[in-house]
Formats: C-alpha cells, structure tokens, sequence
C-alpha cells in the first residue's frame, strides 16, 4: 500500500503534500505531474437517501414508505495546475485527462482517509483557465457504489465467524470451498440469520468451488457451474455478512475461507 512518502520528486516532503492528497488506481497525482497540488475534495460525506413512496392518504399523517437507497456518490476534486510557459501547462494538462480516463471504477484513496478505499471513475474533468499556465480547476469522479470500503480481510474455518468491523451488511468477495469428500450437494449457511446458498451437482474430494455473489459467479475447478445453485430454495443475492455472524458449509469436513471487506456510507 502507497504510504505517502518516498516519492519520486524530491520537491514534495511530507509537509508540502495536501492533507486530502489522492492516490488514483494506485498513483498519487502529485508524483506523476509536477505542478499539480490537490487543494480540496468535496463529497466523502454522508450522502441522503432517495426514497420512494405511495404519496398522502387520507386520514393518515405524513406517507407509506416504499423503498428507500442509496443514490451514487459524486466526490468533486478541486486542484492547482502550474507551469512555465503554456505549451508546457497543455501538455501536463493532457497528462492530466489520460491518467484520471479510464473505462470501469478504479480504487481511490485520500491521505487523510486511508483506512478506506472508493471504487469509481473521472466523468467531468473541468476547464481550465484559458490562455494562461497557471489554474484552478476540478474533476468530478463517481461512484456507482457509493460506499467505502476496509482492506479486504480472509477467515478460514468451518464454522467460521466473522467480524466485518462496521455497523453495516456487506458481501463476501469470495467464499473458496475445498471438499475433503465425495458429494452431491453443498450448502453454505449463515447461522446468525438463516440464509444459504445451495449447489446442487457432483462434486469431488478435493474440488475447489469459489462463490462470487457481486459477479454472479460460481466455479467448481475453474469451471463455470453457476447452473447449478438452487434459486428456488438458496438466498444467494441476500446471503449478506453481518459482524458477529457464523458461517458455515456442508459437508462439514470441509475446508471453508472467506474474504469480505467491512463498508461505510
């Protein structure tokens, strides 16, 4: 993990760098473009939910609640670009544009957050002031899912307890299955909230079957066997982690890992 120093350009100390700092996909845009400082960074607070409801009846005070979500985040990034002449300033701006451009959500962290990490992309990068090499300016990055996320953690076991270490749901990234004996189902169960996910099949002693409930992924041995979950009876898309809950797999001999990272809104 990039712990904000040893930098590439001996001009930036510890003390020269913003508190808010960002490292996007892994690079901090300080060390990659001289000239640029991130100044500010709006939009890493709590963010309101949009509700849905069934409007005013009569008789009743206030609405009937229908669904209420999340919408995405949007954290806007205000920074100070600066060069010598203004072909120079073009330049680093273009550098700019290529490095925040990608096609899928990329990790974002800040320097005085870094327990935490944003899943998201550039979707506006601002003017600038024209004709001149020196400016102010921001880029909006959104993201789809708005929560931030703890480093990635694995338990092993069966059972295995787990400790997300935030007061909210999340999913396993991964539940990783070694079978120990022969079999023609497998169940994985969340003791705490009575949830499972079913697969249904032949399976073999030392079979590795993954879970990846956010790809709608399962494989036995790297092979896709997403046929066979049982959709009728398992809770596949609701099969969520909790701090404290105990999950479980048969057949009980079983060798059981899970990886999960704890989420804050």
């Amino acid at each position: 993990m990039y712990k904000f120093k040893g930098f590439k350009k001996e001009m930036y100390s510890q003390n020269d760098l913003s508190s808010v700092a960002m490292l996007y996909n892994g690079k901090l845009i300080e060390d990659e473009i001289d000239g640029y400082q991130t100044l500010t960074v709006k939009g890493r607070e709590y963010i309101a939910f949009e509700t849905e409801d069934a409007g005013n009846i009569a008789g009743k005070d206030g609405v009937i609640p229908i669904t209420k979500s999340l919408p995405s985040r949007d954290i806007e990034v205000r920074y100070l670009l600066k060069e010598n002449d203004n072909h120079k300033f073009q330049l680093k701006y273009r550098k700019l544009m290529a490095l925040l451009d990608t096609d899928v959500d990329v990790p974002i962290q800040f320097r005085d957050e870094m327990d935490v990490t944003y899943y998201g992309q550039m979707i506006e990068l601002g003017e600038v002031t024209e004709a001149s090499n020196v400016s102010v300016a921001s880029f909006i990055i959104r993201c789809y899912d708005p929560f931030k996320y703890n480093d990635e953690f694995t338990a092993t076991g069966n059972p295995v307890s787990v400790f997300v270490g935030t007061p909210y749901k999340t999913h396993p990234k991964e539940i990783k299955i070694q079978l120990k004996s022969d079999a023609t189902k497998i169940t994985v169960d969340n003791n705490a909230t009575g949830r499972h996910i079913i697969l249904n099949g032949d399976y073999k002693i030392d079979d590795n079957i993954v879970i990846d409930i956010d790809n709608k992924k399962i494989t036995q041995n790297n092979r896709n066997i997403m046929n066979n979950l049982d959709y009728v009876t398992s809770d596949f898309h609701e099969f969520w982690l909790h701090d404290g809950d105990t999950i479980q797999v048969t057949p009980i001999n079983s060798d059981l890992t899970i990886s999960f990272q704890g989420r804050w809104k």
